[in-house]
């Protein structure tokens, strides 16, 4: 979690989650913990972009995680587990992978209005090629 984070462990240890990673709070992680911990109810979410310190600067890195309520013997919510991975890798592949798929759809289309074209071309061709072969047999 400290290589995730971007954090030293004397930065996050012993203090409340985002007291040791302010910069997620604002981005809407804490009122889902909070929620999953007065209601009970698990929430999960894949390919979430965070902006977290990475190497002296914000960066912005895709998550799954799930927060999952710990209920003690007694049916309380004695806390929420956290769990997070790294998924920036697979969704930075992704978007690349559907960037050239885009970029192959356009110069597909391209390529059919053209042959769309020289077909109509081709067409008329035919019909004046085939109009003039028959002109002979008439006279």
């Amino acid at each position: 979690m400290f290589k995730l984070w971007g954090k030293k462990q004397e930065e996050v240890m012993n203090r409340a989650m985002f007291g040791g990673l302010p910069e997620a709070s604002a981005q809407g992680f804490e009122a889902l913990l909070s929620n999953v911990y007065r209601t009970g109810k698990s929430f999960s979410a894949q390919g979430v972009p965070v902006t977290l310190p990475r190497h002296g600067k914000l960066e912005v890195v895709y998550i799954n995680f799930l927060y999952e309520a710990y209920i003690e013997a007694d049916g309380t919510i004695g806390g929420v587990v956290a769990v997070v991975t790294d998924v920036t890798k697979q969704v930075l592949a992704l978007q690349e992978i559907e960037e050239v798929v885009a970029i192959r759809t356009q110069e597909l289309a391209e390529a059919n209005v053209a042959l769309k074209h020289t077909n109509r071309e081709l067409e008329q061709f035919a019909y004046i090629a085939s109009h003039d072969l028959q002109e002979p047999l008439r006279k």
